[in-house]
């Protein structure tokens, strides 16, 4: 591969840290959506109270958020500019679920 025909070629930093960077994001994705998916599923069995069905979803749209930053550093280190684009498209929906999530939550502590 040549640096004219990388997607994320950038004019400061040298190609390795691009590509060491990509693979720390995919990495710690991996992390984040094993703790975000084990804790979903936590709180999803814990049926004590209500407060567990707004933390479950709040950790499974956490999960969700880890996938598609996954899915980003994947295409990104496999230089796949369609796959980006795919997941620049789905980002942003997911993130309004992660927001509605954390809003139920606010409002659920509020009520307390």
């Amino acid at each position: 591969m040549t640096r004219d025909d990388y997607i994320a070629e950038s004019p400061f930093l040298p190609e390795w840290v691009l590509t060491y960077s990509e693979m720390f994001t995919v990495a710690t994705s991996l992390c984040g959506m094993a703790t975000a998916g084990v804790l979903a599923i936590f709180f999803l069995r814990s049926k004590k109270h209500s407060l567990g069905s707004r933390l479950s979803l709040e950790y499974l749209t956490d999960f969700l958020l880890f996938v598609v930053t996954f899915m980003m550093g994947l295409a990104l280190y496999m230089d796949s500019a369609l796959f980006v684009k795919w997941v620049v498209v789905i980002r942003p929906f997911v993130h309004l679920l992660n927001i509605y999530a954390m809003y139920r939550l606010y409002k659920h502590y509020r009520s307390l």
